[in-house]
């Protein structure tokens, strides 16, 4: 499956969504270093977007990584906290 990144000289970040992460059982795992917006996350590159390869590869599904320059344009957004309790039962 193809996934954008997108990346700028100090730091990058891989766009999936947030179904794939409740799939692969990783979503309550994500750090305050990757964004959400609605159904969609873009996955800070040092911790998050290397969980989420390991979680693919794991299950032997391809990735393919399509380079994006810059950062995604993402609106500010702050967990509700209705959405802080779905991600934390992920983790159980």
């Amino acid at each position: 499956m193809q996934y954008i990144f997108y990346s700028n000289p100090s730091h990058g970040w891989l766009e999936v969504s947030m179904e794939e992460l409740f799939r692969l059982g990783i979503a309550g795992n994500i750090t305050p270093f990757s964004y959400r917006y609605e159904n969609t996350a873009w996955l800070e590159e040092d911790d998050d977007m290397s969980r989420f390869l390991a979680a693919k590869a794991a299950l032997n599904e391809p990735v393919q990584l399509i380079n994006c320059n810059g950062k995604p344009q993402v609106p500010p957004y702050t967990l509700t906290d209705e959405e802080q309790i779905i991600l934390n039962a992920a983790k159980l």
